[in-house]
């Protein structure tokens, strides 16, 4: 049982959660993919070693305007040019300086061509990269809060205690408490999943967090068992 959710970032449970909720950024990736390929340096003719070939969307003005389309004929050429890349490109395979210059920029339009193909990915993750300094911070300031902060009140657990599971909740892989407030206003607060839902009765000393989605959160600590938990108004 996590006796201080604060001190261990559940990064497992989360990535899944924030992959989920920044997956439209793949669509946007793709229709990048889309929009690059159809300029320079990506939309270019190069004479290979087969003869003149387009690696990138120079004629996608004319197949296609539709980002989408022109994204998925820029990976279908990719693909089709690492099939059947040719032999004489190998290293150590070229038999004069000009086919060694066309293979050198058939190479380098190939990769270039490979590169934006990864851009949906490069997007998601830095995302994923994004989203898990949003979780460490999280916790950080939090576990802050309790060992240096002042608390703002002495909350009660309501009865039933269960509030439901918030966003803000759901992503940080928390479960919401209700608590009131010594002036009757009531709070949702967020603890560990691993951790048992206090009972009735029992009393949180609560703390300000700072804002997140649009409302206010609070860290508390059980009165009793040294519990951490984090809290937001309803």
């Amino acid at each position: 049982m996590a006796l201080q959710p604060f001190s261990i970032v559940p990064r497992l449970r989360f990535y899944p959660r924030w992959a989920l909720v920044v997956s439209p950024l793949l669509i946007v990736g793709f229709f990048g993919v889309g929009i690059a390929a159809k300029v320079p340096p990506f939309a270019s003719r190069v004479e290979t070693p087969n003869g003149v070939e387009y690696l990138g969307e120079e004629v996608a003005w004319v197949e296609s305007w539709w980002p989408p389309t022109v994204a998925r004929n820029h990976y279908h050429r990719v693909l089709s040019y690492a099939w059947n890349f040719p032999e004489v490109c190998w290293p150590g395979r070229e038999i004069n300086d000009f086919q060694t210059k066309q293979c050198a920029q058939f190479r380098e339009r190939m990769i270039l061509g490979a590169g934006l193909c990864l851009l949906p990915l490069i997007v998601l993750l830095l995302a994923l990269m994004n989203g898990g300094g949003k979780l460490t911070l999280l916790y950080r300031k939090g576990w802050s809060s309790l060992t240096k902060g002042r608390p703002l009140a002495q909350a009660v657990v309501t009865d039933p205690p269960e509030a439901g599971t918030d966003f803000f909740s759901w992503l940080f892989c928390l479960q919401g408490v209700s608590l009131q407030l010594p002036d009757g206003r009531q709070v949702v607060a967020s603890i560990d999943s691993e951790t048992p839902i206090p009972l009735p009765g029992q009393k949180f000393l609560v703390y300000d967090l700072g804002q997140y989605f649009g409302k206010p959160r609070y860290v508390g600590l059980l009165h009793a068992p040294h519990l951490a938990v984090v809290a937001g108004s309803r």
